[in-house]
């Protein structure tokens, strides 16, 4: 049997479907398969481990209960019901451990969720509604009443619906209501004089001043408090609006000479407008950056990737490959086809003391070999000592060389075992 030193089990095992390996002091053995499912392995101490009962108890189980109310052991973990995933659970509490926390109910052609944020939304373009036939008032109250309700969108009542403002009807879908027809703003009469332009609404009654536009124009004010808008005609595609600052008007700007624009795009290509600066990605200094290319103003071009203080690898322009914080250096994976090192003949690959790579036949009596050729691999499994004439034999674990005699005509005789 093989022993445990060995790889092996130090005992001949009897196996049984659905059976668990376990040790004991000397060897490996086998526990049977229980006859039911759904029992747990118990663990013995330093004795036999054995099939029980299931501990449901805090630690095992995934809920706990507490003062009312049931929680699950591990509070960072997102809860979902009806799916395995956020996309196919039917709801779900998601971002527990971190973003914003979110309450889902989904259904096949859509869901609605809210969010800590205040944020109640349906997805896939369904209707939101709030209420049904069995509910009563929906008040909407922004800050307590002081706020505002903001409708970025239309509002369309149902038919035979009207607008009330503090009970009184405003609108319906044909006609005003009772409370605006009796109201100061059918009296005003009708605006035929005074500040109303027959063309055109100056600027500083709410118009621009202007009667024509072209397609792309800019409107802006060129003057304080003007009585019309100025116009900036649609400018160079590709160009973009800027300011002059306060007390001058805005202009269109070429951005692929501007000296705001950090990058530059010429024949197929992008690069940086100051061909001096490093480039830095994933952070602002090359100690935090995820992947930097330094040293472009002077020193030895470098490519770097970082991990933070677990390590980096870094490539230079003078052929230096190497990782950071002792990292292991690892030339292709488990898809990757052959290693090809350029240059080298057949034979075996040395390094000289300063780590410099060449290649050369094998020769057996270099340094390159080392050691006993054992008898399993063809060798003596000893470092013999020759003599001419001598006799090799062979002992319990080696050959040996019986010294050849000073006398001629002697006969070799056996020494039994």
């Amino acid at each position: 049997v093989l022993p445990i030193a060995n790889g092996g089990t130090n005992k001949n095992l009897t196996l049984s479907n659905g059976g668990i390996v376990w040790s004991d002091a000397d060897s490996l053995e086998v526990l049977t398969a229980s006859g039911s499912t759904g029992l747990c392995l118990l663990s013995g101490g330093a004795g036999t481990p054995s099939w029980g009962t299931c501990d449901t108890s805090l630690g095992s189980n995934l809920w706990n209960s507490q003062l009312g109310a049931l929680y699950p052991n591990n509070t960072t973990m997102d809860l979902l019901i009806g799916g395995t995933s956020t996309s196919s659970a039917k709801f779900g509490f998601i971002n527990v451990n971190s973003g914003t926390p979110t309450a889902t109910v989904s259904g096949t052609t859509g869901a609605t969720y809210l969010t800590s944020a205040g944020l109640l939304q349906t997805t896939n373009n369904q209707q939101l509604i709030l209420g049904g036939a069995t509910t009563g008032d929906i008040t909407l109250s922004p800050l307590n009443g002081a706020g505002t309700t903001l409708s970025t969108g239309n509002l369309n009542l149902s038919t035979g619906k009207v607008y009330q403002i503090a009970g009184t009807e405003v609108l319906s879908g044909t006609t005003l209501g009772t409370g605006v027809l009796t109201s100061s703003l059918t009296t005003v009469g009708t605006i035929g004089t005074g500040t109303w332009q027959g063309t055109s609404v100056k600027a500083d009654y709410g118009g621009t001043g202007l009667t024509t536009y072209a397609q792309g124009d800019i409107l802006y004010a060129g003057s304080l408090n003007p009585t019309a808008l100025s116009k900036l005609v649609a400018g160079t595609a590709g160009y973009v609006l800027t300011t002059g600052g306060a007390g001058a008007n805005p202009s269109w700007t070429d951005m692929t000479v501007a000296s705001g624009n950090f990058w530059r795009q010429n024949n197929g290509t992008l690069y940086p407008a100051n061909s001096t600066v490093d480039l830095l990605v994933g952070g602002t200094s090359s100690v935090s950056a995820k992947f930097s290319v330094l040293n472009i103003n002077s020193g030895t071009p470098t490519a770097t990737l970082s991990a933070g203080t677990a390590g980096g690898a870094l490539l230079t322009a003078t052929g230096n490959l190497q990782t950071t914080a002792k990292q292991s250096l690892t030339l292709g994976g488990g898809d990757t086809g052959n290693i090809v090192l350029s240059g080298f003949g057949t034979g075996i690959v040395h390094s000289n003391a300063s780590g410099v790579l060449s290649s050369s036949a094998v020769n057996l009596a270099s340094a390159d070999v080392t050691g006993v050729l054992p008898i399993a691999n063809g060798g003596t499994n000893k470092n013999l000592t020759l003599s001419n004439g001598g006799i090799v034999w062979s002992d319990a674990d080696s050959l040996e060389v019986l010294t050849a005699s000073g006398s001629t005509g002697l006969c070799l005789l056996s020494g039994g075992a």
